[in-house]
């Protein structure tokens, strides 16, 4: 540690009377000690000092107990400890929607904080945040405050939801930074809206620059430049100037998120006694498909392979061909 000249510090003996104990792992410390102008006391001496110690706090039970605040301390701690003692951990739960929730178009997620630390937040399921909002006994109602927000799942869930948590931001701060995936549970049409425009004040760039002109709305990408979707590179654009800000600037969890969801997976069934696949721009197979070659359980391998998602057309796999 710092050298403490002598002029500014004390060097003393630290005895069991003392009571001194290691201020990080609340251990007794006996030996010598170095106290500071400051009134810090480290173990050691002036040309090392090893680490900070303090005098262990301790109380005179008798006056305390005779003092009248200190009653009314006690019974309140009691009662604290009583109602600590019969909550429940609130466990984080994120709900999924429903068939009839797409039908809708959005569905309520719900999310909790600490009012003592409102910035970070879990995502609860709708029972949690009822008993919350009551102030049921179950969960601590006085620590926690919860709310929900309306999720889109379909049509423009990149411009929709970013809006609406810009709309929570005021009451919960950097809320945004929690739900970042902001086309998450999104159901995409696989059709690319093209020749749309803009004159300003809705499109911006990575770098927060306003985007004018014409532009086309990706299903899986959302909104990108130029009138239509095409295999050169074209810039990722987004519908609010302030993007998400990251402890770690060098990774972008949403654009990561991006890069894993736009990544094609085959998923097979089997159809009249053989196996089929598809290609499939989708995190997981859906519904009536699967990640097992042999679908059929069979030793045939697949041999029909269609590609579908975006702009990339439809392929046959050839069986001839090595």
């Amino acid at each position: 540690m710092t050298y403490i000249p002598k002029s500014k510090s004390k060097n003393l003996i630290a005895t069991p009377r003392d009571a001194f104990i290691n201020s990080l792992t609340r251990q007794p410390y006996e030996g010598p000690y170095v106290e500071i102008s400051n009134g810090n006391t480290y173990a050691g001496n002036n040309s090392n000092l090893k680490f900070k110690i303090e005098k262990e706090k301790t109380y005179d039970s008798p006056n305390i107990s005779n003092n009248r605040n200190s009653r009314i301390y006690n019974i309140l701690k009691d009662n604290v400890k009583n109602y600590l003692n019969g909550v429940t951990d609130i466990i984080s739960s994120k709900s999924i929607p429903t068939e009839k929730d797409y039908e809708r178009g959005f569905f309520l997620r719900y999310f909790a904080s600490r009012k003592n630390s409102p910035s970070h937040y879990i995502e609860i399921d709708g029972e949690t945040f009822k008993k919350i909002k009551t102030q049921s006994s179950k969960y601590d109602h006085i620590l926690y405050t919860a709310d929900s927000i309306r999720w889109a799942l379909t049509g423009n869930v990149f411009k929709i939801n970013p809006l609406t948590l810009k709309k929570k931001l005021k009451k919960h701060p950097f809320l945004d930074n929690f739900f970042i995936l902001i086309n998450e549970f999104h159901r995409p049409d696989r059709i690319i809206q093209e020749n749309l425009h803009t004159k300003g004040g809705e499109l911006y760039d990575i770098e927060g620059n306003e985007y004018m002109g014409s532009y086309h709305l990706h299903p899986t990408k959302g909104p990108m430049e130029g009138s239509e979707h095409t295999e050169s590179y074209h810039k990722q654009l987004y519908f609010i100037k302030e993007k998400p800000v990251f402890v770690n600037n060098t990774t972008d969890p949403y654009r990561k998120f991006l890069d894993e969801y736009n990544k094609e997976i085959i998923c097979n069934k089997c159809e009249n006694g053989h196996p089929v696949s598809n290609k499939f721009l989708l995190n997981s197979c859906p519904e009536g498909w699967t990640s097992e070659i042999n679908p059929c359980n069979s030793e045939t391998n697949p041999l029909n392979i269609e590609q579908k998602g975006g702009d990339r057309g439809h392929h046959t796999l050839d069986s001839s061909r090595p």
